[in-house]
């Protein structure tokens, strides 16, 4: 779980999709100090520097996740503002379903 990585706060259990979980959150000054610690860090947001970072995931108590949502905001390599954010959702838990493969 990230709460064993440095910066990482988790918070109190809640119910997400279903199940019960732990909300594990992390803000700018973590990613500050995973720039200081490696600077190609921002290499691979594809930016020059961010203004804003925010990621907090959720952690079913078995460890598994069952949402993310991440946000980040900054500089590119062109120097150009961008922002980027991504929501995503494990729901379905232990259920049954079937994929099918898409015709032709």
């Amino acid at each position: 779980m990230l709460s064993n990585i440095s910066g990482f706060k988790c918070g109190n259990k809640e119910n997400v999709n279903g199940v019960s979980a732990t909300k594990c959150t992390a803000d700018k000054s973590v990613l500050d100090q995973m720039v200081r610690e490696d600077p190609s860090v921002l290499q691979r947001f594809g930016a020059t520097s961010l203004s804003h970072f925010q990621m907090d995931i959720w952690f079913a108590d078995e460890g598994y996740p069952v949402k993310m949502f991440q946000y980040y905001k900054g500089k590119d390599r062109k120097n150009e503002d961008f922002w980027y954010m991504v929501e995503l959702d494990v729901t379905e838990i232990n259920s049954n379903f079937q994929i099918s493969a898409p015709s032709n």
